[in-house]
């Protein structure tokens, strides 16, 4: 014991037993494929970390339809706030949101596409939401294992409709996903989550929930600041209701 003091090779204190750690994880801090000792992959912690500087997205499952929304925050007034896409659709029957890195979604959302066109031409009807899920999904957890790649910096919330009815799915950027009756991603997400817990309803219709989604923004959020911009406020909140999707205006 003495000799391995001596030679450094163990800690003299708890101070450099503290250092010894944290140069231990960020060891592996660069390294994707490598598991750290806490059993971790830093990379998917950054990467959620970069969808937790997102806008808040947020969706909620009613008994006959998906309302979805997210806030648009433009960084100035000169962009056109129409070349500005965070909701877009995927198919005739599902629509999706994402908070996080804007070219890693569009990368995804290409992706996605592709198999549901290939989906189409074997089958010749619109691919299932679950199944679309689980390709996106799968493509989202090889990013996890390869060398020369890293995770994407964005989850995703799918809405759409299939044979069971109304549905709403969640994916992260390690791959993993959820089917939720309300769900929030972004920035503030924590607090959007606890206040539609608060205010979930089975029975809600999507006119009922569209209302409460909006307020989630407000409650999810920080406190409003009256100097904010108006264009900080506003919300793409599109609602489904088969077989149309219909967008809403942002509150005022």
């Amino acid at each position: 014991s003495t000799r391995a003091h001596r030679l450094g090779l163990l800690p003299t204190d708890s101070r450099s037993l503290a250092c010894q750690r944290t140069m231990g994880e960020s060891a592996y801090s660069f390294s994707l494929t490598t598991f750290s000792p806490s059993g971790k992959l830093v990379q998917i912690e950054y990467a959620l970390n970069a969808v937790a500087t997102g806008a808040t997205s947020l969706g909620v499952k009613a008994k006959n339809g998906v309302v979805i929304a997210t806030e648009k925050k433009l960084p100035t007034c000169l962009i056109d706030e129409t070349s500005v896409e965070k909701i877009v659709m995927l198919t005739e029957n599902i629509a999706i949101v994402y908070s996080g890195i804007g070219p890693d979604f569009r990368v995804l959302y290409k992706k996605g596409r592709k198999a549901a066109q290939a989906y189409y031409r074997v089958y010749r009807e619109l691919i299932p939401i679950q199944q679309l899920v689980r390709e996106l999904a799968s493509v989202m957890q090889e990013f996890t294992q390869q060398g020369g790649v890293r995770p994407f910096g964005v989850s995703l919330l799918l809405a759409g409709f299939d044979h069971v009815g109304p549905q709403l799915f969640q994916i992260d950027p390690s791959g993993s996903y959820f089917a939720w009756k309300a769900s929030a991603i972004g920035k503030h997400m924590v607090n959007a989550k606890t206040f539609l817990e608060k205010r979930r309803e089975t029975s809600r219709e999507t006119g009922r929930v569209s209302a409460p989604g909006r307020e989630g923004f407000a409650r999810g959020g920080a406190a409003p600041s009256k100097r904010r911009d108006a264009r900080s406020r506003r919300t793409h909140l599109p609602r489904g209701s088969e077989p149309v999707w219909s967008l809403l205006p942002p509150p005022r």
